[in-house]
């Protein structure tokens, strides 16, 4: 059975939201798959910026095709309508109110996609800072196992040139 849209696009805004965590421990992993999740959250973002135009659209024809059937029926009736009046019908219409609905729904949907497509940029930068700190905190580890090593060695050499010292434990 084929999911509806709607369902396909909240089971993936659930995925999404709940992969966004990351511990130092799943670091690595979470870095893995950014690029996939980023990916999901940019067609995610696509798909409900299309749903919101759709709903645009919609709104839009059916509040154009309703004016001029309000018109035409003024005319057909012998009556002069103002432009005021036509607003006022055409803000109370059954119809139209459910089509606002709906895109006001689909803006609420557009703004969300756009933060979550935001938050992934920030999980990707905060990716990038852990591996940077990281990075540097194994350079630093490496540097000071390169210098022990050199004062162990230049120790050795004290004791090997003075070797009337006691020499102690390395």
């Amino acid at each position: 059975m084929k999911q509806s849209p709607k369902k396909k696009a909240d089971d993936t805004l659930e995925r999404l939201l709940n992969s966004i965590d990351f511990t130092p421990e799943t670091v690595a992993p979470a870095a893995a798959e950014n690029t996939l999740l980023f990916r999901d959250a940019a067609l995610y973002r696509a798909a409900v910026y299309g749903e919101r135009a759709q709903a645009d659209l919609d709104f839009e024809r059916a509040r154009a095709t309703r004016a001029l059937e309000i018109r035409n029926e003024y005319r057909a009736a012998g009556e002069k309508g103002t432009e005021k009046l036509f607003e006022e019908l055409l803000l109370v219409d059954d119809t139209l109110l459910e089509l606002r609905e709906k895109l006001m729904q689909a803006d609420v949907a557009n703004e969300l996609s756009k933060s979550v497509l935001e938050i992934f940029r920030m999980r990707r930068d905060c990716l990038q800072i852990v591996q940077q700190v990281v990075g540097a905190e194994n350079a630093m580890s490496k540097i000071a196992e390169s210098e022990r090593e050199k004062l162990l060695e230049k120790k050795q050499k004290l004791y090997d040139r003075y070797s009337g010292l006691k020499q102690q434990s390395k």
